[in-house]
């Protein structure tokens, strides 16, 4: 099956300046070479902490950030090197959800006006046509078309996540950013929303990507999953391989934070400085797995099972016992 997006070897880094003649005293490593492919109709998940670099990861998909080095490979169009102006045509295709459903809607537009603004922008259609797809959309998403002349401080949480799923919709895209869409909303409206996400991908033909800091939430949407670490990637898996058989430390932690029952041990200390990240391994001074390779030696993704992928040789060698 052919892939709708790929990601290869993808670097940013953020000089660190301080004072008043701004002198660069480091370098955060966002991202840090991830390299990934989406096929279309399917669903990666990217589960990390806060600041591992998965919203940067996410703006330099859709070309809001430019890499330092790296491809993004949408429908075999390099978009990492496009101008903004020739990146406009494509963006109708490549839609995001983004996290805070408050803050990503224009508070001074009824919802008719906020779900016709793309379709204008791209010249889709007219005034009457858009209201009459605004309608549309909007009760495709679990909303009534009656809603279109409130505004967005009139609804909730969950139904402002609806508006802005339906808003993404609405360029009939083919494949949506999904960037911590759920996480700002309460356990019963994240089930809501995405088994609304599900329902819309298997009825629209959509591929996402899912970026989250929680693992059941990605477990519950995602075919494959890539767990990042400091701008690293740690593990690549198929859902159901990793979530049954994690196999770097990193994931398993993860996994013992949610009290999942698999392999729980304890993390030792916090993370590092993104600006300071300690040598070899960047997990190696909280992993109970280190040995003295891993501080000084950087270790790369390698195949340890057919589509599992593991950034740790010294935990893959103690599973596997090669």
């Amino acid at each position: 099956m052919p892939f709708i997006l790929s990601v290869k070897n993808i670097k940013k880094y953020f000089p660190v300046e301080r004072g008043f003649t701004r002198k660069v005293i480091g370098t955060v490593r966002a991202v840090d070479g991830i390299s990934f492919d989406i096929e279309k109709g399917k669903t990666l998940g990217l589960v990390g902490e806060s600041g591992c670099g998965k919203s940067t990861l996410s703006r330099l998909i859709l070309n809001l950030l430019k890499p330092d080095s790296g491809e993004v490979i949408f429908e075999g169009t390099n978009v990492s090197g496009l101008t903004q102006s020739r990146m406009r045509p494509l963006r109708k295709d490549l839609q995001v959800i983004f996290q805070d459903p408050y803050n990503s809607l224009n508070p001074r537009m009824r919802i008719q006006q906020i779900l016709s603004e793309p379709l204008s922008v791209h010249g889709m259609a007219g005034p009457a046509e858009c209201a009459k797809m605004a309608a549309e959309m909007l009760r495709r998403v679990g909303l009534k078309s009656e809603h279109l002349s409130r505004y967005p401080h009139q609804f909730s949480g969950g139904e402002r996540q609806r508006i802005g799923i339906a808003r993404a919709l609405m360029t009939k895209p083919k494949l949506l950013v999904c960037d911590e869409p759920v996480s700002s909303l309460d356990l019963s409206i994240q089930a809501q929303i995405l088994s609304l996400m599900k329902d819309l991908k298997e009825e629209l033909g959509l591929s996402y990507l899912f970026i989250s800091h929680d693992l059941r939430v990605v477990e519950s949407v995602s075919d494959e999953v890539l767990v990042m670490y400091l701008g690293k990637p740690f593990e690549v898996a198929s859902t159901g391989e990793l979530y049954s058989s994690p196999m770097h430390p990193y994931t398993e932690a993860l996994f013992s934070a949610i009290n999942s029952g698999k392999r729980v041990f304890s993390v030792k200390g916090e993370p590092p400085s993104p600006i300071k990240p300690p040598c070899g391994c960047k997990f190696h001074p909280r992993c109970p797995y280190a040995e003295q390779g891993c501080r000084t030696e950087e270790p790369l993704l390698k195949k340890v099972k057919p589509g599992h992928f593991v950034a740790c040789p010294p935990r893959v060698k103690q599973l596997l016992g090669n």
